[in-house]
């Protein structure tokens, strides 16, 4: 049994943030960014069966035009490893 040791795939940091931006009534640009805190694989608490810390930026844009809307986004624009659980 092992006592005071992080429960598995449970990162102790989580955040998203999100920047929008309407120049006009039919389109929306939008920026937002996601970090993940490292997390454990074992519960045992042993530090080479971790998964990383990471964070990825994504970006999308939505076009209005009467009762239809065409969106687009762009994943993961940096290119950046994340571990998804």
């Amino acid at each position: 049994s092992y006592e005071n040791v992080a429960p598995i795939l449970t990162p102790a940091v989580i955040g998203n943030a999100v920047a929008e931006w309407r120049p006009n009534s039919s389109l929306t640009l939008s920026l937002s960014g996601r970090h993940v805190g490292e997390s454990q694989l074992a519960p045992d608490g042993n530090p080479a069966l971790v998964t990383p810390a990471f964070s990825v930026a994504d970006a999308a844009g939505e076009w209005r035009f009467g009762a239809h809307a065409v969106r687009v986004q762009l994943q993961n624009l940096l290119d950046a490893t994340a571990y998804q659980s």
